[in-house]
């Protein structure tokens, strides 16, 4: 995760700089990308984190530090959607892993 916010500054900068706009287009590109890759790996640490453990509370701390990250996801437009997949977070299919240990955490 060190060398993805790394990697993050680093576009960051290349955003700021000033650079012909078909550059900046796809600097923009790129930024885009690796966000869903961000957002992406984040939420998959979160539920693997919370898969690993038996601990009921740390399965909460990571079920709830997981949703920011796929609420994200949900409302991430596809580009070139595969059939059936309206969001990131459908297209991943975690989903359904999520929607179950909310229920099984509530009881």
């Amino acid at each position: 995760m060190a060398s993805l916010e790394k990697s993050r500054r680093i576009l960051n900068q290349a955003l700021q700089m000033q650079t012909p706009a078909k550059v900046k287009e796809r600097i923009e590109e790129e930024d885009y990308l690796f966000r869903y890759g961000e957002l992406s790996l984040h939420l998959y640490d979160h539920v693997i984190r919370m898969l690993l453990t038996h601990d009921r509370a740390k399965q909460k701390t990571e079920l709830d530090a997981a949703k920011p990250f796929a609420e994200k996801l949900r409302r991430y437009m596809l580009r070139d959607p595969r059939p059936g997949a309206l969001n990131q977070l459908v297209a991943m299919g975690l989903e359904p892993i999520l929607t179950a240990y909310e229920k099984k955490l509530e009881s």
